[in-house]
Parts: structure tokens; sequence; C-alpha cells
């Protein structure tokens, strides 16, 4: 995946910490753990933390 910023579908820029955030999300086998019905665990996941406590501190302009 590129590093550069895509538009959003509502025309803003994704920050790169975004990209990194739903890229985790969407392809660890953790977060997207899943019960026989098809409900997410929400198991806990120290990168998936990581990421987003990353995200989280970008949002606040720092």
């Amino acid at each position: 995946m590129s590093t550069a910023a895509r538009p959003s579908p509502a025309g803003a820029p994704w920050s790169p910490e975004y990209e990194r955030l739903t890229v985790h999300c969407s392809s660890c086998p953790t977060c997207t753990a899943v019960d026989k019905e098809g409900v997410n665990l929400a198991r806990p996941c120290a990168e998936g933390q990581r990421v987003s406590a990353e995200y989280r501190q970008s949002r606040r302009g720092g």
C-alpha cells in the first residue's frame, strides 16, 4: 500500500496513521477474529492498540 495520502470518501486526505490503523485492523488475525455466528470477538491486540493510540495522538495534533 502506498504511503501517499489518498482522499477519503468525504474528500479529506487520509493520514498515514489512519492508513496504518485500517490496514492493521483489517488484516490482523486477532483483530478480525469472529465467533461461529460471525460476531467480532474484540480481542485485545498490542499492535492494534499501538496503532490506534498513534492515530488518536495524530488527531490531537501531536
